[in-house]
């Protein structure tokens, strides 16, 4: 499962979920942003409690096309 971020708006807490064979481990502190496997059981419960929050994946920035001199 492909790690997504979320902004977690829920009590302090602590998790560990499984994770490609092994065990992530993930501080949920009100306002952080994490990184939850998508369409995890835990990061299911959490969104449908409203803790979670997805955010937004950022644009690529496109490469500048200003010359020096400003023309």
């Amino acid at each position: 499962m492909k790690l997504t971020s979320y902004l977690y708006r829920g009590p302090r807490s602590a998790a560990s979920v499984r994770h490609e064979g092994g065990v992530l481990d993930v501080a949920l502190v009100p306002g952080a942003v994490v990184e939850l496997p998508a369409g995890h059981g835990y990061t299911e419960s959490l969104q449908a409690l409203g803790y979670l929050s997805p955010v937004p994946a950022k644009p690529a920035r496109a490469p500048s096309t200003a010359t020096k001199g400003g023309k």
